[in-house]
């Protein structure tokens, strides 16, 4: 007997089922690409890595900068709501410290103790008021000074009302901690705006590897939704993911198996929290104890993965990217099964099928042991987001269902137009990450088994 067939005898069948759909689709379009890629040849150096003749390994191309052109400013044609005379943006750093970001205009005006109000606004923010890696906007009117999450759109509603113009799109997306810069576009779309924004690209390259265009959708309300979906490894995302700092994402430029692999690691951690989150949801709704100890179980796997995930990164000269979220509240049971359906039943599905590809396909040997155990892993949290889409479908009315399934279509949808993308060929080669056509071949099989 097999160790694949000993370690499938006494687990749970849905598990068996879908480890052998996803294993059988990975490893398949692994050798496909095996086959198409061996007349090309190839190349090492140490440990697998690309080298040049003094066995140095070369980074990729450096991010596109705007040195050259004027800075986005975030508070050009900035117009709050009547009565408004100030406002600040702000982050909370490490050890409770607070940055003001910009301002715009002059604190207390209106107010009856102008005094009292301004010292006010200075403690305010001096100390942000929200937890660590949270950004702020505080504001003064003749009613007070007023403090809000940046990325709540409804307490935001008394100082920037709605979203009426590509400025004030952008500026939502700055204030709720996005990469904004001088190639930023944004469009004006039916009940609002789609934003075009410069990020970290795990692994698809567009003007340099490691970056590409990430769509956003502006609400007028400022709701934001992202519209691109990135793969960057296989973990769920959190309720609230708060975007990486510019700074940070500056001091990972270099070569692109490092860069894909800090935003790997980011993904696996941030992915600790979206289980964790989703364990006390289902408790508070009831679920089966087995539903419960699966997501606190799986919330345990993506520790690990992180760690193994990082250690690549750093192995490829690039610190792993930090993982920070905001607290995520008790979702209903149409949210809960919504968000199951992107970040379970399409992204997890997708990525474990991913992962099986690169353990089978990567040509350094600590990759493909790393991939080897988030593979195994990924296939049983997969397994697990259609248990809880079973689970939470018999609990929904017809139209709550309806809703869900065109959610998968959709986010289906996306990874297809995404697939497109190219991949940078030492990621190919030494990751084993799948290119286009791999990328296109692993969704197109499953479609047919599993989203038809």
């Amino acid at each position: 007997m097999s160790t694949e067939d000993t370690q499938e005898t006494n687990e749970n069948p849905l598990v068996t089922r879908w480890r052998r759909i996803l294993r059988e689709v990975g490893r398949t379009s692994a050798a496909v690409a095996l086959v198409a890629s061996t007349a090309c040849g190839s190349s090492h150096g140490p440990s697998g890595m690309d080298a040049g003749t003094d066995g140095r390994v070369e980074a990729g191309p450096e991010e596109m900068d705007c040195r050259d052109v004027a800075p986005w400013d975030p508070f050009a044609d900035f117009v709050p709501e009547p009565g408004v005379d100030y406002v600040a943006v702000g982050q909370v750093g490490a050890e409770a410290t607070t940055e003001v970001l910009g301002r715009w205009g002059t604190p207390c005006t209106g107010a009856a103790e102008r005094t009292a109000c301004e010292e006010q606004v200075r403690a305010r923010e001096a100390s942000g008021s929200l937890d660590d890696g949270r950004r702020w906007v505080l504001w003064t009117d003749a009613m007070g000074v007023h403090v809000a999450d940046a990325a709540d759109p409804v307490a935001l509603q008394p100082v920037l009302g709605t979203v009426d113009s590509e400025q004030e799109a952008l500026f939502r997306l700055w204030i709720a901690g996005y990469r904004v810069d001088c190639r930023a576009t944004v469009v004006a779309v039916d009940g609002g705006y789609e934003a075009t924004l410069k990020e970290l690209g795990c692994g698809t390259i567009d003007e340099e590897p490691g970056w590409l265009d990430v769509q956003y959708r502006v609400e007028r309300d400022g709701t934001i939704t992202e519209l691109t979906l990135v793969a960057c490894g296989a973990g769920r995302f959190p309720q609230h993911l708060l975007p990486v700092a510019p700074e940070e994402l500056a001091a990972r430029r270099g070569d692109p198996l490092g860069v894909w692999f800090a935003a790997t690691a980011r993904v696996e951690a941030a992915a600790v929290t979206a289980f964790e989150e989703l364990a006390e949801e289902l408790r508070h709704h009831g679920a089966p104890e087995e539903l419960v100890v699966w997501a606190e179980r799986s919330a345990e796997e993506e520790v690990e993965h992180a760690r193994l995930v990082g250690r690549l990164a750093r192995r490829y000269g690039v610190e792993p990217l930090p993982a920070r979220s905001a607290a995520g509240q008790v979702r209903s049971l149409e949210a809960i099964a919504l968000d199951n359906a992107v970040e379970g039943l399409v992204r997890e599905t997708y990525g474990a099928a991913v992962a099986h590809h690169q353990a089978a396909a990567a040509e350094d040997p600590a990759v493909r042991q790393v991939m080897e155990v988030v593979a195994e892993d990924e296939s049983r949290h997969a397994a697990f987001s259609w248990a809880l889409h079973a689970w939470l479908l018999e609990r929904l009315d017809p139209a709550a269902r309806a809703r869900v399934e065109r959610a998968v279509d959709e986010a289906v949808a996306r990874f297809e137009q995404a697939a497109g993308r190219p991949v940078d060929a030492r990621l190919q080669r030494l990751a084993g990450l799948p290119g286009p056509e791999a990328s296109q071949r692993i969704l197109a099989e499953l479609r047919a088994r599993v989203w038809n």
